[in-house]
This record gives structure tokens, sequence and C-alpha cells, in this order.
């Protein structure tokens, strides 16, 4: 054998020893190692060689064993090491890559345990919802998304279903066609999104209303059409609110008022269901599809403010029908509802319980997707991380997320044997100390670093699991717009045809500050009016030459058929005692006489309806 022969072979045994000689250090009782000797090693992170309790980084062989199993079909993401530890480690590559291919899948049946996922926008979690989407794993999938990147690339038209009445393509829920029960859910939740969690005789009042018209409208009008019982609705509701309009009390406009924040989305649905080529869909038909059909609920930022309260309420009943359907292991649908924290903060305490644990059994699974946890809602804390089988952290824009999260995997406590040298004379000596520590795995420094790369942290508590996880790209073509603005003129024009129209050219600055009057400034002025002596001086005082009084003043004025038909309502000695009543009344009070006239609705009616003649008087009981 020639010499360059020779070192040659020297060369590539020597390349070989060093590339494949095992090489292990250790820093402070955790270990380093270029293969996976030991049975703590090649966790994403270095971990302790001693454990005495605690979290560890999973090894990704023992990921292997829990997961690689016929029954886990859901992908739900890739083994990853730290950078910063297989640098330290010198990792072999061939190795490394081996385990860096380790696919971690569940059951679907552990998924309905949910799954939560922390992650600002642009952090990786539309890409980890679209490798969900791909899967087959799903009968029917509740979905809501606010950049519409489902509807461009997954959404198919002819099995889909978008719900977002701004969108041209939008099927119209009808809440009007489901039972009783479901339509009280959907005020109590809507209510509850528009005006908040208080609770109080207004919010009580406008609810009882809403559930009360609504009601009416189902049991009375049983044979009507949709399109009829939603023009119903909107009618019933428009009247009663002109009821209330008429009247003096404060508290019947405060509850008008707290129902006209909500009126205008549902008035858009009456119209919208008007239109016979409008598609509409009641839940329990949604349910019915197991073709991995698509709900979405797609949120636009310019009608945010409208959609939530839609989408919660909906959300809210969605699940009060699902629970009510029979126990599964085989029928999933998945609800995937990224921003979750919009809906369920307002949620009531049992519309939450239904969607954290009770869809369970009925094959539901939740993926909510929050930027950061409530932390200071300790109950709702609570009920999001203790339900979630497993979490996914990609990033966060609340540092007390961060924290929470770290916290929640617990000290690690690990002991290790510190050698320590001394000399005594010259002479060298060796001892070893056993030595105890508690450390955090996490730190922010680890949790700073991921998202760009749709990396992520994943945490299985009931299975003591942590890994850095990595969602791979799913390529989808764009096939669709995601937004397609829905013409109302047609609804604006017609809401407003009956307001008086302003001609702009006549139009000066100081109309800018006026008002319409009140009901009870109007009776002030129709009193000084009934008092005046010279009515065009009166007009004078007033800036009012040009209005019509009898127009202006009409439901003060007497009204010979009111008048005439109060009389054959009320017997002479109700008349007699509601003018004993009138009469008692300061005249200065104008508040107790409109509110006297109100409650016992003698517009037009006065004074002449408490003239007597002297055969009556005689009649009566004084």
């Amino acid at each position: 054998m020639s010499t360059g022969v020779i070192v040659i072979l020297s060369i590539l045994g020597f390349m070989m020893a060093f590339i494949l000689y095992p090489r292990r250090t250790e820093n402070h009782g955790f270990i380093y190692e270029n293969y996976p000797l030991s049975r703590f090693a090649w966790g994403s992170g270095a971990n302790p060689k001693k454990l005495i309790k605690g979290y560890i980084w999973t090894p990704y062989f023992k990921l292997k064993t829990l997961f690689n199993k016929p029954s886990n079909t859901v992908f739900l993401d890739e083994f990853r090491f730290l950078q910063e530890f297989a640098n330290e480690s010198m990792m072999n590559s061939f190795f490394r890559k081996r385990a860096e291919s380790v696919k971690i899948s569940l059951s679907a049946l552990q998924l309905t345990q949910a799954v939560l996922v922390v992650g600002k926008m642009g952090s990786g979690k539309t890409m980890f919802y679209n490798n969900l989407f791909v899967q087959l794993f799903y009968a029917r999938m509740l979905l809501h998304e606010m950049k519409q990147d489902t509807i461009q690339t997954l959404y198919i038209p002819r099995k889909d279903i978008i719900l977002c009445p701004y969108d041209e393509r939008s099927h119209l829920w009808d809440v009007m066609s489901e039972d009783e029960g479901i339509i009280q859910t959907f005020f109590l939740e809507y209510m509850n999104a528009v005006i908040g969690e208080k609770t109080d005789y207004f919010k009580s009042a406008a609810q009882k209303r809403f559930n009360d018209v609504a009601l009416q409208v189902k049991t009375s009008y049983k044979n009507a059409t949709s399109a009829q019982k939603w023009l119903l609705f909107i009618k019933l509701l428009r009247d009663m609110f002109d009821e209330i309009e008429s009247s003096a009390q404060k508290s019947q406009k405060d509850v008008q008022a707290t129902m006209e924040q909500i009126l205008e989305p549902l008035e858009i649905m009456a119209y919208q269901m008007q239109d016979p080529n409008q598609k509409s869909f009641t839940i329990k038909e949604f349910f019915k599809r197991k073709n991995q059909s698509k709900l979405i609920l797609s949120n636009i930022a310019e009608y945010d403010k409208a959609l939530k309260p839609l989408f919660g309420a909906f959300i809210a009943c969605f699940t009060q029908i699902h629970v009510s359907m029979p126990d599964t292991t085989t029928d999933f649908t998945l609800y995937a509802l990224d921003e979750y924290l919009n809906f369920v903060q307002n949620m009531d305490e049992s519309t939450r319980k239904r969607i954290h644990t009770l869809i369970r059994s009925k094959g539901g699974i939740l993926v909510g997707g929050v930027q950061y946890l409530p932390i200071n809602d300790k109950k709702l804390l609570e009920e999001l991380t203790s339900s979630a089988f497993a979490w996914l952290y990609f990033s966060t824009i609340q540092p007390e997320t961060a924290d929470f999260f770290i916290n929640s995997v617990k000290d690690t406590e690990y002991s290790y044997e510190e050698r320590n040298e001394s000399y005594t004379d010259g002479k060298k000596s060796v001892s070893w100390q056993t030595k105890k520590e508690s450390t955090h795995l996490l730190n922010s420094h680890i949790l700073n670093g991921l998202g760009e790369d749709y990396s992520h942290i994943t945490f299985i508590p009931q299975k003591q699991v942590l890994y850095k996880g990595y969602t791979p790209v799913v390529e989808l073509t764009k096939r669709h717009e995601g937004f397609i603005k829905k013409d109302l003129s047609g609804f604006y024009e017609l809401k407003y045809k009956s307001h008086k129209k302003i001609d702009p050219n006549t139009l000066k600055v100081e109309d800018m500050f006026a008002r319409s009057m009140s009901k009870l400034e109007r009776f002030k002025l129709f009193k000084r009016y009934e008092s005046s002596q010279n009515k065009e001086t009166f007009a004078k005082e007033n800036n009012m030459q040009d209005v019509n009084f009898e127009l202006f003043f009409k439901e003060f004025i007497p009204d010979e058929m009111i008048i005439q038909s109060k009389m054959k309502l009320l017997s002479l000695q109700e008349r007699f005692d509601l003018a004993g009543k009138w009469n008692s009344i300061p005249k200065e009070n104008s508040e107790a006489q409109l509110a006297f006239i109100e409650q016992n609705q003698l517009y037009g009616a006065l004074p002449d309806i408490f003239n007597f003649t002297t055969t009556q008087l005689q009649k009566i009981n004084f």
C-alpha cells in the first residue's frame, strides 16, 4: 500500500471518527450530545441528566412512540430543535434531519378536548389552520376569519356557506325559522355582545321585548313564509317603537334606545330575505351536511362592529343545537374560531360551558385562536386553558401572556454533581457535591424567537409533552375574491324614504345646531299657545310664522272622534275620578300632566272629556 493511500485512509478514518464518535458535554447538570445516547437526550432543548420532578423537553423518539399510532390520523406539526441547543450539542446533521422529520399526529377524538392557539397576526396561526383545513377528519366546519384567506383559496360555492350580510355571496341565517329556545338564546347573546355584560333594567327589558315580538311572529304566523316572518318581525318592532315614542316615561325610551342599537343588522337581513333568489339556511340544516361543508363567518373589518354581535350570537345558537344531538365518536364538527376572544368574552356562562366541554361528546372540536390570553378575567382564563388538550404558542402581543405560558410549564427540579478542587500544602484534592436546582425550561428568549418561520411551542399537559413544533407551508391557489361588497343602497333608500328631505341650498350654518323638539317641549309650548291672547304675536315671538299650529299640536288639540270613543270606554264615575286626579296636578307641572295623559291615553281628549252636565254630577258618588 502506497504512502499516499495510507495518508488518505488515515484522513478518512480521522474524519469518520470525528463524525461518528459520540461527544457529550454537561453544563450545570444539563446534557448536550451529538447523538441521542441517554434517555433524556434530544428533546427540543437541553434536559437535565438527573430529573427529580417536573417537565423536560420531550425527546423526539418518545414523541414517535406516543403519537405514531394508526388511530392518529390528524397531522398537528413537525418536531424541531431549538437552534442554540443544536449548535451547542454539535449534532450530527444526518441524525438531526431524521429527528426533525418526525411528524406528530393526534386522533380526531383527542382533538375534541380542544386546542388553544396563541399567536399575533402574521405569526403562523393561519398556516396552522390551513394544515387542518386540508385534512379529511371532519364532516363539517364552523370557521371565523378576519382576513378572508379561506374564502379566497378553499371556498367551494356549491357546498360552502358564507355568513356575512354585506357580502354578495352570503347566505342568510333564517333565525326566525329556528326553534323558540334558539330565538331566545339569539337575542340574549346578541344583547350581551352589543351592550356588554352589565345587567340592568333597560337591557333585560329590551331583551324581553325582542323575545316577545319574535315569539309572537313564530307562534301566531306559523303558515307565513320566512320572508313574511322577517317583515312581520321588523314591522311589529317598529310599531312598538312608535308606541314608546309617544310615551312620556323615560324608562320606556331608554329601553327603546337600547333596542335601536342592534336593530339595523336585523333590518338588513329582513330586507335581503325578500329577494326570492336569496339563499338561506338554518343551523339544523347545516348539521345534516357531511361532505366537509364549511360555514364561514366572514368578519369584514369595515363592518366589524355590526358583525361581531351577530357572529357571537350565532355561535351560541350553533352550540345549543349541537349539544342536543346524539353522542358520536365518528361524526366530527370542527370549530376553527380565530380571534376567539371577540366572542367568548361576551358569552354567558351556559354558552361557554357548551363550547368548552359539552360539545366534545357530540364530536365538536374547538380550535380557538387568540392573540393574547384574558389575564385579568381569571374565570375565563381558567376555562380556556384548563379545557384545552394542546396549547400551541406562536407569539403574543402581550408580555403577561408569555409569562403565563412560561409559568404554566412549571419548575423543573433536578440534581447534578458539582466538582470542587482545592489545594492543601500544594496538593490538589477533588471533592463532589450533590446540588439540587430548579428552573423554567421556557423563557422569554425562546418565546421571542418563535413565529416568524411558522415555528411554535407545543404543550400537551395531560401527557407532559413539551417540544418545539413547526407548521409546514401549505401552498393554496387563490380562486375567489375575499369579499364582494353587496349593494345595500336600495335598503337605505327605503329606510330613509319617509324622512323629510333637506334642501341643501337653503341650509344655514346655524341649522347644524337645530334639533327636533321633544314631546314635553311641544306640550309646554302648546299650553302657552292655548293661553296666548294673540296667536299671531305668539307665532312671531316663537319664530313660528310658517307653522300650521293645528298640525303641529294635533295630538293635544281636542278631537271629537277621540272624545266620543273615550266617553264610551270610560264610565261616568271613572271619568270623574280621572278629572279629580287631573285637577290635583299643579298647572305649572307640565311633566306630571304629560305623564298623566300618557298613562291614561288621553291625547286629543282633554279637557272636554272632563266636562260634566248637572244631571251627570247628580249621579256621581262624591
